[in-house]
């Protein structure tokens, strides 16, 4: 509940002009935005996005590296900056589940495109496959170090860090 309402409110800063789209993966992955790669920040993106939201729900196995793959299959125009911002609880129990190879086959597919992001949503999330994942992929992780009840506190600041990826 606290993930969906602090990732809400990262979405609201995104910048005039920005694209977006929100994907929940888990045995597979799904977006919230299926007739489209990418919608336009604007308030109605925004509020569909939200309600997409609200209907997902925590279940299942989480397959990393396949849900990074299939954003990487995703279009994009090479003259934008293309920013993946991930929340996760660091865990990858399906598909790949070996850090090093997650690691390593995914940079190796994304050859520096995609600047990756991670943030933990609990205090024992894989600091190892988040740190090396994001270092090998232009980005930063974080993580929450508080109670799950707190778990997206960190988000909107964590968040800023990657607001003007061109600068960043």
């Amino acid at each position: 509940r606290s993930c969906r309402k602090a990732l809400s409110g990262v979405l609201r800063q995104l910048n005039t002009g920005d694209r977006f789209n929100v994907v929940a993966f888990r045995d597979k992955f799904s977006y919230a935005f299926t007739d489209v790669a990418w919608r336009e920040a604007s308030e109605a993106a925004f509020e569909a996005a939200d309600d997409w939201l609200w209907r997902q729900s925590a279940h299942g196995q989480t397959d990393v590296f396949a849900t990074l793959r299939g954003v990487l299959a995703m279009p994009r125009d090479p003259a934008r900056p293309m920013v993946v911002f991930v929340v996760t609880d660091g865990e990858a129990t399906r598909g790949l589940t070996r850090n090093a190879e997650i690691i390593t086959r995914f940079s190796a597919l994304n050859e520096g495109l995609v600047s990756v992001y991670m943030y933990g949503v609990k205090e024992t999330a894989n600091a190892y496959l988040m740190d090396m994942l994001t270092r090998c992929n232009r980005g930063g992780w974080a993580r929450n170090s508080g109670s799950r009840w707190r778990t997206a506190e960190g988000l909107a600041e964590f968040s800023a860090r990657f607001a003007k990826p061109v600068l960043s």
